[in-house]
């Protein structure tokens, strides 16, 4: 543990995690976060359906306005019609520059044919070949 604060990367505690997804997964994913004591906001296709752990719990219109509060953004949603697709360059650019996307969902939460690309990645393990291409 490095003592002097100004030599730490980065503390969870105070920072937002927008849950996209607040069922089983992300509702436990939420339980996690308030156990760092980050401030977690929810969101689910029905907001009525609980939050499930979170701060506030939201609908998916909502995405628009709570991204730009993420510190992370967690995708834990099943694919439906209403989710494929659902993080695009819109999205990515309304979030904080220094945000975190973590997609724990299949791909096709983000829309790959969008122009959007993923961070570099990181070197290869135990000999193992990186990867060509990470399409966000």
């Amino acid at each position: 543990m490095i003592g002097d604060l100004t030599q730490r990367e980065d503390e969870l505690g105070g920072k937002t995690l927008v849950v996209v997804g607040i069922g089983r997964i992300g509702g436990r994913l939420a339980q996690l976060g308030k156990a760092f004591g980050m401030r977690v906001i929810g969101i689910r296709r029905d907001p009525a359906g609980g939050a499930n752990g979170a701060d506030e719990v939201h609908g998916i219109a909502a995405l628009p306005q709570v991204l730009p509060q993420a510190d992370f953004v967690a995708l834990t949603c099943p694919l439906t019609p209403e989710t494929t697709g659902l993080i695009n360059a819109a999205a990515l650019a309304s979030m904080k520059p220094s945000a975190y996307l973590v997609n724990v969902a299949a791909p096709a939460r983000r829309a790959s044919d969008d122009g959007c690309r993923c961070w570099p990645a990181p070197a290869p393990m135990a000999g193992l070949p990186a990867p060509a291409s990470r399409h966000l």
